[in-house]
């Protein structure tokens, strides 16, 4: 695998963590974080295909079912797990934080 290929490795983890993350602290619609990130994934995995001197076509397949269907995947448990989170953990999650930063002070 040569440079290019890791590189975008990179960018596709980077853009799946980015997006859970990014739906679970609600930054935006979860329409648009997985509109943004699925648009990354799939060219990242199609560059990934092209740069291991795959064949064009199947490059492009490749990145654009398992980039759609990763994307998918990561969508439904971040909306799953955002939806099902009871308010009382997040109210007691950020007490606990407002007290640890209070402490280091």
């Amino acid at each position: 695998m040569n440079g290019l290929s890791v590189i975008f490795l990179v960018v596709f983890f980077a853009s799946l963590v980015g997006g859970y993350v990014a739906i679970r602290r609600s930054l935006s619609s979860i329409l648009n974080i997985g509109l943004i990130s699925g648009a990354i994934n799939v060219s990242s995995l199609t560059i990934v295909g092209l740069g291991r001197d795959a064949d064009t076509a199947l490059s492009v397949i490749g990145g654009i079912v398992v980039g759609i269907g990763l994307t998918f995947a990561m969508v439904t448990m971040a909306a799953f797990f955002q939806n099902n989170q009871s308010s009382t953990t997040i109210a007691a999650f950020d007490a606990a934080s407002r007290e640890q930063n209070q402490q280091d002070r």
